[in-house]
């Protein structure tokens, strides 16, 4: 992946993962779940997140969390976001 690709992708992955937690009037996503999943989110729901539909991505991870990495799971469970 080229410099500027990444440099784009992380922040709008951060941003993504915290929208449906800010919607709903929850705390925003804690930074230690952005780190444990956006990869996850990239690699599971790539149309999804540059779609930057919220709800989208959410439901796409719930759909394929079973494929998500141990540690999204994890985190998530932690936070209830999976």
């Amino acid at each position: 992946m080229s410099w500027r690709i990444g440099l784009f992708i992380a922040p709008l992955c951060a941003a993504l993962l915290l929208l449906p937690a800010t919607r709903l009037g929850h705390a925003a996503a804690p930074q230690d779940f952005i780190d444990a999943c956006q990869d996850d989110a990239l690699r599971l729901c790539h149309d999804e997140a540059m779609s930057q539909d919220d709800l989208r991505i959410t439901q796409c991870m719930r759909a394929r969390k079973h494929l998500a990495s141990k540690r999204c799971l994890v985190v998530a469970r932690k936070y209830k976001k999976l």
